[in-house]
């Protein structure tokens, strides 16, 4: 009666470049939806090897985990990628932010200054990782700007153009 309605039923892979593909397959005991799709077509026997359902629990624990960045400005240096890369569950970085590029505020994946996948045997271990993350991203640790950051932890009257030429005086 209304008309045509998309119904959006999540059938394609995840895109990130592949890069959770390992995480994938450490979740599931050896195989990824790619990996599932592409038997399908080119490895019936193969295909027919991938049970109905994933194992049970699941063989890893892990996440794909966006950075996101509460600063602004030019990239200096990147001290918090090399710090994420040595976190007991760090297995890949996708780093989104270089050396004399601009960062932004983290509004969307768009604005997402990266990625990274973390795994780890022990779900424990796995959260203790992220949450150190978290905590990297909200002291604005995991870059060095060329000049000071502009942060969203701390706003000022300029974070919002209060008093600056040309904004909106109530005072008249």
């Amino acid at each position: 009666k209304d008309g045509p309605c998309l119904v959006e039923m999540n059938c394609r892979a995840h895109g990130a470049d592949g890069n959770w593909v390992p995480l994938a397959r450490s979740l599931t005991g050896g195989y990824s939806q790619v990996d599932v799709a592409a038997s399908a077509y080119l490895d019936e026997a193969e295909f027919n090897k991938i049970p109905n359902v994933p194992q049970s629990p699941l063989q890893a624990h892990g996440q794909m985990v966006y950075f996101v960045s509460y600063s602004k400005g030019k990239v200096k240096r990147t001290p918090g990628y090399d710090v994420v890369s040595k976190l007991p569950s760090f297995h890949h970085l996708s780093p989104s932010a270089s050396v004399g590029g601009e960062v932004k505020f983290t509004v969307d994946l768009i604005t997402c200054p990266g990625s990274c996948v973390m795994m780890n045997d022990n779900g424990k271990e796995l959260e203790k990782d992220i949450e150190f993350i978290r905590y990297l991203e909200k002291i604005n640790g995991l870059f060095v700007y060329e000049t000071e950051a502009e942060s969203l932890a701390r706003p000022t009257a300029d974070t919002f153009g209060v008093g600056q030429e040309g904004t909106h005086n109530r005072s008249a």
